[in-house]
């Protein structure tokens, strides 16, 4: 097994063969052995060995140190130097050439071996690590963010935009308040300790200077031999930011035009409930103040939904359980109901529907509960108003029945010359629904509506 290729610098051919031996019972393919520098570099530079076996001291011109420096301005190949000489002098020459061992002579096999195979096993280590380096580097650099390392005093020790205004490569102390923020002392925020303890800080800063804004994510780094760095991941949100505050402050315009909406439609009805009431302080017959007490309820009901409307979150979106409940409450009130004798069942889950639809829903129920509680329980008799509500991603359905006495003169689908259930059936129509009647033991009502738009429940 051929555990790598070796070149032998040596001027004494029989030393040199020796070495040839020695390598090739250790498993290693000696490609050449030359005596001189120049054939050195010619042959490191030709055949790439995986190792030198340099001679300091060699015939010509230039010695084995002087050979060392050449090669591995061109090439990347570890050198172990074989010498005689164990001066000082020597030595320190040879150390600059940074050699991965030195030899004396005469050689042991002993040491030959462990030698060679610590050279081929340092440097392999040596090129992985470079090669990972080069690549984080080239990562780091790529990122379109700024990278920042800081040691435990503050200093940046590293940055991947080191031409950066605010980092002074010149300067041998910069912290990072200044370098990354901009600013001349410590962040009252800093996360320096929080982020030695081991976590991940996540923050917004803004440069006054440059009215800039900065997302900031800082995590530790610690190194085998016990250092702390604080690692800070700086992106500029500045864009982000100003269509942020742009976004909101249309979104606020929007929502102070549709509040002024609101509160025009409000006072208009307002306005006519005003008409109303005034003209039904007047003396008017029965029928007519019937007639006016009816239309004020139709107003009432409408008026709730641009409360509703108004404290909604979602502004396209109506609470309609909260909204039902509210006008069989009004209802109720209006028509002085005894809530002794006439039980209001209600069950109404939870159901938000589109504020278009809402509307026509609220006055189907207006004109139907309305009914209930004037014509079904006759004499003050005792009787059950139910109301429920349902729906799902498909269309929803409200349910309003009574135990009472029925009305003479309707049919299963609604037919009736009363103007109430007339407007019942225009609202369910214009709604694509469907409306079911029972008119058996008291009355009951079901209505339908499939719709494409998105209920939740």
């Amino acid at each position: 097994m051929n555990k790598g290729r070796v070149l032998v610098v040596e001027d004494d051919k029989i030393i040199a063969l020796e070495i040839k031996e020695r390598l090739a019972d250790f498993g290693y393919d000696v490609i050449a052995m030359v005596k001189t520098g120049y054939l050195a570099i010619e042959q490191a530079i030709i055949n790439k060995p995986d190792l030198i076996l340099m001679d300091i001291s060699l015939e010509g011109e230039i010695d084995g140190i002087v050979t060392a420096e050449r090669i591995r301005k061109v090439i990347d190949i570890p050198i172990i130097y074989l010498t005689a000489l164990v001066d000082e002098e020597t030595i320190d020459r040879a150390k600059f050439t940074t050699p991965y061992g030195y030899i004396v002579k005469p050689l042991e096999d002993r040491d030959l071996r462990s030698a060679v195979e610590i050279a081929l096993f340092k440097h392999k280590s040596e090129r992985t690590l470079r090669d990972s380096e080069a690549k984080y580097r080239a990562i780091v650099n790529s990122i379109e963010a700024q990278l920042y390392l800081v040691n435990e005093d503050r200093r940046v020790v590293f940055s991947n935009r080191p031409s950066d205004q605010n980092f002074d490569t010149e300067n041998k102390v910069v912290r990072c308040y200044k370098a990354i923020f901009n600013r001349n002392m410590v962040c009252e925020n800093c996360c320096m300790d929080s982020v030695k303890n081991g976590e991940i800080n996540r923050c917004e800063m803004y440069d006054e200077k440059n009215k800039s804004w900065f997302s900031v994510i800082s995590s530790p780094l610690k190194l085998s031999d016990g250092s702390f760095y604080n690692q800070h991941l700086v992106i500029n949100i500045s864009e982000q930011k100003r269509s942020e505050m742009d976004l909101k402050s249309q979104v606020e315009e929007k929502n102070l035009q549709l509040r002024e909406v609101n509160h025009r439609v409000k006072n208009n009805m307002q306005m006519l409930l005003s008409l109303l009431r005034l003209q039904l302080a007047n003396n008017i017959s029965a029928d007519a103040a019937y007639n006016l007490k009816t239309f004020e309820q139709r107003i009432k009901s409408m008026l709730l939904i641009q409360e509703d409307l108004n404290r909604s979150a979602v502004v396209s979106k109506v609470p309609f359980h909260s909204y039902a409940a509210k006008l069989a409450d009004n209802l109720s009130k209006a028509y002085n109901i005894n809530t002794e004798k006439i039980k209001m069942n209600i069950d109404l889950g939870e159901l938000h529907i589109p504020a278009e639809l809402a509307i026509s829903c609220g006055l189907i129920i207006n004109e139907l509960l309305t009914n209930s509680i004037k014509h079904a329980f006759p004499d003050n008799t005792e009787g059950v108003i139910t109301l429920k509500l349902k729906g799902d991603d498909r269309g929803f359905e409200f349910m309003i029945k009574d135990n009472g006495v029925g009305l003479p003169k309707i049919s299963n689908k609604g037919e009736s010359t009363g103007i109430g259930l007339q407007l019942v059936n225009t609202l369910v129509s214009q709604l694509g629904g469907e409306i079911a009647i029972l008119n058996k033991v008291g009355m009951e009502y079901r209505i339908n509506v499939k719709t494409s738009e998105h209920i939740t429940a």
